[in-house]
């Protein structure tokens, strides 16, 4: 058995036994963060499910801040939770990203044309092909930020744990804004 073998079977069958050893494990991943981004995202959602950072983290976010993941983590877990792990890691980390909040919202056939897409074209060239598509499922094609303005950090991390349950139960793949947009479009239409 060769070592990336030993490596992803040795992955594949984690058991999310102490939060030290999980964060030994995550600190392997990152350095290789492009070619395991899966097997990582994969490891932060038991981890999150399990509730195994509750340990030594008041929030989910607080664990992410503490291991350096804060930007990424979330987009980790999604692609890990929502598109099948070899079509990720046959298009790579930065193009799953790229086309996570579209495949989420798509047909079977239309999924199957996005993933041909992502193996030939370059991220730039992904992008503009999604305009269209992101246009026809309603999605914004600019990306958007959040900003709290002045608020505690509890307070922050209170909305994005509240927001990441809601986008959980809802099945909302993609950026937080753009979930946040989806239910206040929903919220609105109930008034």
């Amino acid at each position: 058995m060769s070592e990336n073998q030993e490596r992803d079977e040795k992955l594949r069958g984690i058991e999310m036994e102490n939060l030290k050893e999980s964060v030994k494990r995550i600190n392997e991943l990152k350095e290789r963060v492009r070619t395991d981004f899966f097997e990582l995202g994969r490891i932060l959602s038991k981890i999150k499910s399990s509730g195994i950072y509750k340990e030594q983290y008041s929030s989910f976010e607080a664990f992410l801040r503490a291991i350096e993941l804060e930007k990424v983590g979330y987009h980790l877990i999604r692609i890990a939770t929502s598109i099948p792990e070899p079509k990720a890691k046959e298009v790579g980390w930065k193009k799953s990203n790229l086309i996570l909040p579209v495949v989420s919202r798509v047909n079977e056939r239309t999924k199957e044309e996005i993933f041909e897409m992502a193996k030939v074209q370059s991220s730039e060239e992904l992008k503009k092909s999604l305009e269209p598509i992101r246009e026809e499922i309603h999605l914004p094609t600019l990306s958007t930020c959040l900003n709290f303005g002045r608020c505690s950090r509890e307070t922050k991390e209170e909305v994005d744990e509240l927001l990441e349950k809601i986008m959980e139960k809802k099945s909302l793949a993609g950026s937080k804004a753009e979930a946040i947009r989806l239910i206040l479009v929903e919220y609105e239409q109930g008034l």
